[in-house]
């Protein structure tokens, strides 16, 4: 399986498609609106090819000695495939000393959805990441830190997202953290 991973912005011919994805893949309470998300300096949004076939997209922030999947998604046709665990491992090998952190929904609770939290929470881990104890509260969701390739903290977290968004939004966002 050969990855193409295109870097898209607001003039890309293929953002349709992506930001239909975008915005079917994450909950409206989980997402900021798309073009927003595009803005965000430092950030580099892709979409994922597999022999010219749009199959997912990725937003990384990378930050230092880390990268933030700050969203990941494959196409829901194509979920259960092998193409996320694909993904991921092709990441780990662009950035081999660097470690690699996302946030996954809480799964410490009772959750209308818990099943499907647990399984996102279990493809990370069969994947190498691992499930620290860092709670995160964005866009109002409780969310679990988890890290691949050495430990990544809630600073590593705030860091990262302060090199990317402008200080009122930031504070707007993370000062209950």
């Amino acid at each position: 399986m050969e990855l193409a991973f295109l870097k898209i912005d607001s003039g890309s011919p293929n953002i349709e498609e992506v930001k239909d994805l975008f915005e079917t893949a994450f909950p409206e309470d989980e997402r900021p609106p798309f073009e927003m998300t595009l803005s965000f300096k430092g950030s580099d949004f892709f979409a994922i090819y597999e022999n010219k076939a749009f199959i997912g997209l990725a937003d990384l922030v990378i930050y230092g000695e880390t990268v933030y999947l700050f969203f990941f998604a494959i196409k829901e046709e194509l979920r259960g495939k092998g193409y996320g665990s694909h993904v991921l491992q092709e990441l780990f090998r662009r950035f081999p000393n660097k470690r690699v952190f996302l946030l996954a929904e809480e799964i410490d609770g009772d959750y209308e959805d818990l099943p499907l939290r647990k399984r996102r929470i279990g493809f990370y881990e069969r994947n190498g990441f691992v499930l620290s104890d860092t709670r995160i509260k964005e866009f109002g969701v409780d969310y679990r830190l988890l890290y691949h390739g050495g430990v990544v903290d809630k600073n590593d977290f705030l860091a990262t997202m302060r090199s990317i968004l402008d200080e009122e939004i930031f504070k707007a966002f993370y000062s209950n953290i």
